[in-house]
């Protein structure tokens, strides 16, 4: 009997999912930040040690004893190859199994397309990937909330802040956001609350919780959070216009909570794309449906042959 996982991690959270002859399970853990300090690696092993508890408290029987391979994608994955061999080489000693370590907008594509197309991935930040018929990737933005995310929850959370900001320094137009802000820093707007909220490491998934009050006061009515929703749209559409030229005539799809929970902002970005000749479907399969694909690509099958240069690119890594 094959037995595969897939595990899916980041900042809000890590899922594995194990996949037998006989049914698959489903386990969660906690999220983490990969800021590429020497503590990180024990934070991504302990998610995983806990997902791995919580999927073999609802498996009975040893299957998670012995898994034949496992794809793990992560949110800030390593971008240097001896810190992510070496983070590999730990996560299979944690999971006594082989494991593929690769970016999590893969997982993500190969859940929604499941071949070549372009995946937008939104949540927290924003990634899109297009992977061509002859196997080829190109990824855009992905360059964090500093840099990019641009239709991101964070850049949503952000401008809502920022304009809820404005409004209540009488500068900017009134928007029902200002009192959505105060309470986001726990109804307190005094300087230690405020240097509380910047010195927080949780500060970027509190801005991007903030996307959930905009998409709330958009649905209401309210003009400012209507517009910044319509700015990302715009943004999200703008760069998966460009990235869906390298996979022409190929599906376009998303994933990420931003876009399954938030049917206004999707039907915004469904539009952009059509005035551009475009369509936008529905995913196939989530992110671990899609690490459980790469899972068994990994050990052969022949199903999602369109990731194969992908997954061989993120094996290259330098033996010593």
């Amino acid at each position: 009997m094959t037995v595969v996982a897939a595990i899916d991690g980041g900042k809000s959270g890590l899922r594995i999912r194990v996949s037998t002859e006989h049914g698959e399970v489903d386990g969660s853990g906690p999220g983490f930040v990969y800021a590429g300090v020497s503590e990180d690696d024990a934070a991504v092993l302990a998610a995983v040690a806990g997902a791995v508890a919580d999927a073999r408290s609802r498996m009975p029987g040893a299957a998670l004893d012995r898994l034949d391979a496992v794809t793990v994608g992560l949110t800030g994955i390593p971008g240097d190859p001896h810190q992510r061999r070496a983070l590999r080489i730990a996560l299979e000693s944690t999971l006594r199994a082989p494991v593929t370590l690769v970016d999590d907008a893969l997982l993500a594509h190969a859940g929604a397309v499941a071949g070549p197309g372009t995946v937008v991935s939104a949540g927290t930040g924003t990634i899109v990937l297009a992977i061509s018929e002859a196997g080829e990737s190109y990824s855009f933005d992905g360059w964090g909330p500093t840099l990019g995310d641009r239709g991101s929850a964070h850049a949503i959370g952000l401008a809502g802040m920022r304009a809820a900001a404005a409004a209540r320094d009488r500068v900017g137009p009134a928007t029902r956001l200002t009192d959505d802000f105060a309470t986001a820093l726990g109804g307190d707007t005094s300087l230690a609350a405020l240097q509380r909220f910047y010195r927080a490491e949780s500060t970027v998934v509190l801005v991007s919780s903030f996307a959930v009050r905009v998409s709330e006061a958009a649905k209401d009515g309210d003009e400012i959070a209507s517009g910044i929703l319509a700015d990302a749209a715009q943004d999200l559409a703008a760069t998966i216009e460009v990235a869906a030229a390298h996979a022409p005539l190929q599906p376009i799809s998303y994933t990420g909570r931003l876009l399954h929970e938030n049917a206004m902002l999707r039907g915004l970005v469904a539009a952009r794309l059509d005035e551009a000749g475009l369509v936008l479907d529905t995913p196939l399969g989530d992110a671990l449906a899609g690490g459980i694909r790469l899972a068994r690509a990994a050990g052969g099958a022949p199903e999602v042959s369109a990731y194969r240069r992908a997954l061989d690119g993120w094996k290259t890594v330098p033996t010593c």
